[in-house]
Parts: structure tokens; sequence; C-alpha cells
């Protein structure tokens, strides 16, 4: 039992050097709701951990225990530790016998360490125990043990507190402070991770502590895995706090309680990471994360080194993790999630908004998702607030609100890239506010199938007098078989008047409905881009715009029967346009019927249509009395008919431009409607037609791109069985832990249920591991095998060249390999292809280029020819103007210097961004020059260097 003492602010001997526990009182905060997480810090500030014991490291003449270099059993010593009393521990001190330590002021030597043996017992309260800066080993449990800590400080240690399989433990009230690793089940030193999952009994909940470091770690003792602090990566300041919480393949171990009081909250800050995760489960409530130290390198496909991770509130790899009613406050990293099921549920996440690293910042990062739920949470800001890439899990996003003032053009809140979901994904009912929008993007999805978008409100806040351009509230490409209902998308003013801003875009996506939803104020609210066969705009109310609908041809969206649009407004540019070649026959294989005879509906056809060739009494607009569709209709029905993909495949449409091309992507996309729907095989006609294609070209590189998106060498609903049981058996533990704070009569009983519920989640979790293992070994056969069998593929056009080359690049960059500077600047080069000259290619290669520049996709597709119409020019690939060589820029890519060089005098330099916007001109007068692009973020830029009557564009990548 606890002692009940009267509670007193802790007071420490003055001693030289005394270091001050508390940390900075204040977070500068803009908005209102960061004011409130402030306020809230601040309140726990306010309450001290409640003991009176002082430190030790003011001692003279502290009684010595132990030898160095030896170990000494507890039951040896012949007294007892009274309170107060100061003691120097040396070597290693064994728990040999249960004991209870209270008031202890122990100083331990360097190197030193308490170990708990089994069957043992030691318990903490009101107890100092540091290494007064010198590092020690710590205190270990060993398995069986019990170690109980409350109310006292844990100081200097290499890690705090080690726990071991089937150890017992408990902790509350407690400060772990200038330590590398506060609690840790596993060692994040080993090279392996345990082989079996270590199991801990946890009486409770760990409560009201805090972990930080005050000022450095101290510095490793001889026999620690470092020899001294590593100066290198330079952004890692390695004597600072590792983590608050390790777990390396381990079950039963939880942080916090949900809804507790204000007293009760953990607290993580001035420390490197929060917790971090590998092959385990872990509960995570009630704790504020802020403050952490250090900055982040550029992100890589595989995790980076363990000891190298840092500004993480939650590192996960291979886990399941739940965090609710936590706050993460100016951090880089709210999650990152690698292969992992993650909860996210009642949080404020505030990623760091200012500082030359904002490009790399997240709110929440996944991959290979395995189920992902993100609840009514606070998302502010992060370069994207939610990113997840190679996702095939169930997935929802729902009721959450964003917040977003990011200043770096190409900035999401919510990307999804690469994912086939399974056995389903929505995001719903969330609310996005974008500030001052520049080329920022709302919802991104680049091949994607199956998701559902329902009821959200993206909204284009505009303050400081002007709307930037090229923004987006819903931006796709290569999305199919998915819904758009009831989104509310709407915008100041100003952003009417900006080029490139766009309410819904979808280039190349299939099998897509789109139902009630309403966008105003965007220069364009609806617009299709190439062959989007067998979309359903159904409902839909398209306010004020200068471009109410809009079909960038040669395309299609297929026929729209009594779809009961509303095109509420007169625009200026087309109430619906076909831009683009082809206008006519882009116009009749996408054909409205529309309907006004509905009494009191606003018009169902766009007033001012264009080009007049298409009007109304031309071929794309027809009048046919009947009642139109309304919210209160169902869904349509977007799995392809097959007799009408038999008809297609018989007659395809004949375009006057570009007919080849449009005829190449109609074929590839019923190739792939097929492999997503195989029932569609059973007719005759497009069975003959997928047999044939299937040998060919067309069919080898569709295929190999849905392998490529896919994960294998896995029974689903096997590991989707197993994971619903560690979900269940992961929510159930953190139950009893709630019963257990109250210390119930029945404590026994609920301790020895929670056993036995630890120990079925840690056998469910080392079979999910097996799965995971298995299907990753698996997927990367498969991927090898494609890439083997594209790299012979014979290409019969361009579009299938520049599809073969994405997606070896793709394969590449999923087995591990590092894409080359020439890499980058071929996937540069595909990504500016105009949509009917690159086809899927621009997709797939703009998915590669989102992690290699940090950015994120085009809103707007380039038109053809693409502009500015750069030529390439590289050190090693010299443009030649009439002979002779004229411009090189190096290095390309580049990060902060880009130097020019001609044989002819260069009057001016111009660089531009990819929107063709105008950032720096320089006139040098000399055949060499230099500019600094440091300040710029990463991604794709022009350099136009002009002299007499020559003038070139050159391309350059950024990276960061």
């Amino acid at each position: 039992m606890r002692n009940n003492l009267n509670k007193v602010e802790v007071i420490r001997d003055d001693y030289p050097n005394q270091k001050t526990r508390e940390p900075n009182k204040g977070v500068s905060l803009i908005q209102f709701r960061r004011l409130v997480i402030a306020f809230i810090i601040c309140l726990c500030f306010q309450s001290t951990i409640s003991a009176t014991v002082q430190s030790p490291c003011g001692c003279l003449g502290a009684t010595v225990i132990g030898r160095t270099g030896h170990s000494y059993d507890i039951s040896d010593l012949p007294y007892s530790l009274t309170a107060g009393t100061c003691y120097l521990i040396k070597g290693i001190l064994v728990i040999d016998k249960d004991i209870t330590w209270n008031g202890m002021r122990i100083q331990m030597e360097e190197e030193s360490k308490i170990l708990v043996e089994a069957n043992n017992h030691l318990t903490l309260e009101d107890c100092y125990v540091t290494g007064c800066d010198d590092m020690w080993q710590g205190i270990e449990a060993e398995t069986y043990a019990t170690l109980w800590i409350f109310e006292s400080f844990i100081e200097s240690a290499n890690i705090a507190v080690e726990l071991n399989h089937l150890t017992f433990f408990e902790c509350g009230d407690s400060e772990f402070i200038d330590n590398y690793v506060g609690i840790s089940v596993g060692n994040p030193f080993d090279e392996e991770l345990p082989h079996d999952a270590l199991q801990i009994s946890q009486k409770g909940q760990i409560t009201g502590c805090k972990f930080y470091t005050d000022d450095v770690v101290p510095d490793p003792y001889s026999i620690h895995h470092y020899s001294s602090w590593p100066t290198t990566p330079s952004h890692i300041p390695f004597d600072q706090g590792f983590a608050a919480i390790y777990l390396g393949h381990s079950a039963g171990l939880n942080l916090g309680e949900e809804d507790g009081s204000v007293a009760n909250r953990n607290k993580i800050y001035q420390i490197r990471n929060g917790i971090i995760s590998f092959e385990s489960d872990i509960n995570i409530y009630g704790t504020d994360f802020y403050d952490f130290e250090g900055s982040l390198s550029r992100y890589k496909f595989d995790q980076p080194p363990v000891l190298e991770v840092n500004q993480h509130a939650l590192y996960s790899i291979s886990s399941n993790v739940k965090m609710v009613d936590n706050t993460i406050t100016d951090i880089m990293i709210g999650a990152y999630c690698w292969e992992s099921m993650s909860t996210f549920i009642d949080n404020t996440i505030d990623i760091k908004n200012t500082g030359a690293d904002l490009i790399l910042t997240r709110g929440i990062r996944t991959y290979f998702n395995q189920n992902l739920i993100v609840d009514n949470n606070e998302i502010n800001d992060g370069y994207h607030g939610i990113f997840l890439q190679s996702s095939f899990g169930p997935t929802s996003i729902i009721n959450n609100d964003f917040d977003r003032s990011v200043t770096i053009d190409h900035n999401s809140g919510i990307e999804i890239l690469d994912a086939r979901f399974t056995p389903y994904a929505i995001i719903e009912d969330n609310y996005m506010e974008i500030n001052n929008g520049n080329e920022s993007i709302g919802l991104a999805l680049q091949q994607v199938d199956f998701i559902e978008v329902n009821d959200n409100e993206f909204y284009f806040d505009e303050d400081s007098g002007s709307a930037g351009d090229s923004n987006g509230a819903i931006v796709s490409s290569l999305v199919a078989n998915s819904f758009f209902r009831d989104n509310d998308i709407w915008a100041d003013a100003n952003y009417i008047d900006e080029a490139g801003n766009h309410g819904m875009i979808f280039t190349n996506s299939v099998n897509n409905a789109f139902r009630c939803n309403s966008i105003d104020s965007m220069s364009t609210l609806f617009r299709f881009v190439m062959d989007c066969y067998n979309t359903h705009i159904v409902a839909s109310a398209l306010e004020r715009g200068r471009i109410a609908f809009e079909i960038s041809g040669p395309g299609e969206i297929g026929p729209q029967r009594h779809h009961g649009n509303e095109w509420l407004h007169h625009y200026n540019n087309g109430g619906a346009i076909i831009t683009g070649g082809a206008a006519i026959q882009t116009a009749a294989v996408s054909r409205f019927w529309y309907d006004d005879t509905v009494t009191g509906a606003e018009p169902q056809y766009p007033l001012d249509i264009r080009p007049t060739a298409v009007q109304p009494d031309g071929v794309w607009f027809r009048f046919v009395e009947g009642i139109g569709y309304t919210c209160a209709t169902e869904d349509p029905d977007i799995s392809p008919d097959p007799d009408s993909l038999e008809v297609r495949i018989l007659d395809l449409p004949q375009f006057d431009t570009l007919n080849d091309q449009m005829t190449w992507m109609m074929k590839a996309n019923v190739f792939k409607m097929m492999l997503l729907d195989t029932s569609l095989e059973d007719n005759s006609t497009l069975d003959s037609f997928f047999d044939a294609e299937a040998v060919n070209p067309l069919g080898k590189l569709v295929s190999a791109h849905f392998d490529l998106n896919n994960r294998h060498g896995i029974d689903f609903k096997e590991k989707q069985n197993t994971q619903d049981s560690i979900l269940i058996l992961s929510n159930y533990i953190a139950y009893i832990d709630s019963l257990l704070s109250t210390s119930p009569n029945d404590s026994a009983t609920w301790i020895s249920l929670r056993l036995l519920k630890v120990d079925t989640l840690a056998q469910r979790l080392e079979s999910w591991v097996d799965f995971l293992n298995d299907e990753s070994s698996e997927s990367l056969d498969v991927y090898q095998d494609v890439s083997d069998s594209l790299s012979v593929i014979s290409t019969t056009n361009d579009m299938e060249e520049y599809y073969q080359d994405a997606l070896l690049l793709k394969a590449d960059f999923l087995l591990g390999d590092t894409l080359s500077t020439s890499d980058s600047s071929d996937l540069a080069d595909i990504v500016q292809l105009c949509p009917w000259e690159g086809g899927p290619a621009i997709s797939v290669a703009q998915g590669l280029l989102t992690f290699l520049t940090d950015s994120t996709m085009n809103v707007e597709p380039y038109d053809c020819p693409v502009p500015p119409s750069p030529v390439i020019s590289y050190p090693d690939h010299i443009h030649q103007n009439d002979g002779a060589r004229i411009t090189t820029v190096y290095p390309n890519p580049a990060i902060d210097i880009v130097n020019i060089r001609s044989e002819i005098l260069i009057n001016s330099v111009e660089l531009r961004d990819a929107s063709n916007k105008l950032l720096i001109t320089i006139q040098p007068n000399s055949t060499h020059s230099s500019i600094d692009v440091s300040s710029f973020p990463a991604g794709i830029y022009f350099i136009t260097t002009s002299a007499v009557e020559v003038k070139e564009t050159q391309r350059l990548i950024l990276v960061k």
C-alpha cells in the first residue's frame, strides 16, 4: 500500500550546477485551439510530483553499498536503508528479497545497476535515484519479478526501467529525467527482436508521469552501445532522451488513462521521441507530447536505423497501437505506422508549422496499412495532414477537423497513394479549412480503388487579401470503383479568379459515382480529364465559378441520363465546356440527357455551353421530358455492365485527334476493370478481348501495374480474423487496467484474467507478425518477377514505353533499390507529359516523385504541349544548339546552390516553379553564375537562360 503522507512539492538540496526540472511554461500558438492546448499544458505544469524526497547529488559522505564491477545481494546488507539517508550504489545491486524503499536518496555510480531478481518485489515510494551527471544502466526487472514505482525520480540512466517477460509492473506520479530511454520492454540496442513476445503484467494504469530531458543525457559508460554520442546525422541530438517508451515484440504494457484528470495526464517533452513500438501492442491514453528535440531527415521508403528515429510522437512498426485523448504539439511527425493496425480517436495533433523542414512534417503517416481508424481528431497543419501509402486493409477517416495554413506549395490535407482497399475505405464527415491556399489540396487520391468519400466539407479561406492559384478540394488520378457523396466544397470569392483552382478534378478515373455534391466559388467546379468512362454525376449543385463543368478532350465520362444536376449560376467561361481537341466526339460519348420539368427545380442544364458545335441543339446536351434524379435517389450502380463493355470493345469511339492514344487508354481501362472484377470474364466477347490483350504489351503492362499495387501471399480472411481478435483483446486489457486503477476488492481475480488475456494476445500477435512476414516475402518475390517481366516487354508506342519505364522504377522502389539522379530526371519528364502522351505512366511517376521530392501530385494535369516547353539539359545530356554547346546547369538534382555555365554571355536567368510562377530573376552578364535555391521546397523547377538570340529552358529538381 502507498503511504498517505502529507504531500508537498519536491525540495532539492542546493548544490553546484543544480538542474531545473520544470520545462518552459509557454508555447506560442496562433490559433485559438492551440491556445487552449497551451492552457491545458500550463495547468499540467502546475501539478507537481507528490514527494518529500530530496536529490542525493548534494550529499556529503553518502553510505556506500557494493563494489565497482561486482554484484551485491540486498539480503547480505547488514542493515536496512533509512529514509532521508544518502546512499551510493556501486556495481550491481541485486534485489533478492521483497523490499520497499520509501524516501530514499540513492546515487548510482557510473555503469552501476539495480537488478530485481525473479520472484522478488521492489517498491520505490518517494525515492530519488540518479547518477548525478554520470550514466548508470538503470533498474532491470527479471522474468517473474515485480517492480512498483510511485512518486519517485529516476534520472540519468541508459534505460531507466527495463522490463522482461512476465514481469509485474506498476508506475504512477513519477519523473523520468535525462534517461536515454524511460521504460523499455526489450532493448533498442539489440540487433534482433526477441523471438517470443514479452508479456508484461501491469497493475492499473501508468498516470501522472513525466518523461523529459532537462539538460543532456550523460556521456555513455565504457560498455555502452555508443562509445560516445555520435555527431551524425547532424540533425539528431543523440545526447537528448531517445524515447519515453520503447517496445520490442511485447504485449501488456499500456500508457495513461482515457478522460483522466489534468493531474493524471502523462507528459513527454524535451526529448527526441515519444513511443517507439516494434511488433508490439500498446494503448496510449491521456498523454501530452510536445517540444521535441532535433529535426528530421528526408524520408526513405524503408525505415531509418532504429536509433536514428527522431521527432516522432509515435513510431510503430508491425504493431497494434491505439491512441486516445492525447495531445501532440509542435512536433514534426505525429504518428508513423508501418505495416500496423492503428487507431487514433479524440486526439489533438498540432504539427510544427515553422522552420526549414516544414516540408517533412506529417500528422499521421502510414505504409502498408493493415487497419486504420482515424476518428474525431483535430489535425492541424503538417505538409501532409494524413498520408497513406500502399494501403490495403480496412480504413476509416471520420469526423476529424483539419485546420491548415501550410505555406509551402503542393501540400495536402489527406493524401492516399497506391491503395486497393479491402474490404472498404471511407472518408466521411470531416471538416477541412485551408487558409490562404496556394497549390494546396484537400484530398489527393492517386492509384486508388474502392473508396467512399462522403459528407465532407472543404473550405478555402482567404484572409490575406488575395487567394492563391492551383488549389483543389478533391484531386484524383487513376481512381476506380469509388463513391463521392454529399461533399460540400466552397471558397472565398477571390479563388474564382485565380487559375487552376478546382473543386473536383479527376484524371483517367473509371467506374465512379458523384452524388449530391455541392461546389461553390472555385475557378472550375467539376473537371474530368481523359478517359473517365462509366462516371455517374447525380444531383450535384454547381454554383459560382468561371467554369462549372469541364471535360478536357479528347476524353469521355459516359452518358448522363436524367441525373438532375443543378447549374445555379451564369459562368464567365462556360456553364459546360469541352476543351482540347475532338470536342464533337467527346460530346457524343459523354452526352447529358437533362430534365427541367421538375416543379421549382433549379435549371438542370448549364447555361452557356461551349464550344457552340456541342450546344443543346447539337450533340452534347439533349432535353428529354421526365423526372430527374434527386438526392433521395439510391446510388447508381457503378459496376461495369458486361453488355455495355462488349459494345465498347467492338465499336470504340473514333476521335479526330489523338485517336490512337485514346483507343489505347480505353482498352487499358477495360482490361483493368476485368482484373478488378473477374466475373466480367463470363462474357465471351470480353473474355476473348482479355485473352488477346494479355499477351500484348498493353495487357502485360496493366497486369504489372495491378500486381505492383497489391500485396501477395496471404489469406485475407484468416489474417483479418487474427487482426479482429487482437483488437478485441487489446481493448479488453485496457478495460481491465481501468478497473484495476480503482483497486477493486476482487483485484486478484482481474489480475489473473489479465494475465490470461495478455498471453492470448501475445499468441495472436505472433501469428499476425508471421502473416506480415509471409506477405512481405511473397510480395517481394512477385515484385521481382514483375520487374523481370517488364524489362523484356517490347513496347509498340510511346505511351507503352513511358508506362514501362515508370513501372520498372516503381518495381525497383518496392524492392528497396535507391533511385538515382537520372531516375529522378526520367520521372520528372514523365510527370510533365500531357495526359494523352503519358497516360497511366504519369500517375505512377508522380507517386514515386512524391517520395523523392516530398511533394504531392499536380493539381492540374499538364496540357499539350507541356508548359513552359522546356529543353532538358543535364551535365551528362548536353543540349546542342546549331552544333554548339550553350548552357549547363549543375548539380541537378540540387539542394542549395545551382551553378550555370555557358560558352556565351548570359544576359538573364529566370527561375520558375512547376506552375510557371517567376521566383528569381538575375542579370549576370557573364558566362557563369549561380543562384541560391536553399529557401525553396523540394520539387520541380525551370531555369531559363537568355543570351543574344538564344533562349534555353531546363528542368531542375530540388531535393532536401
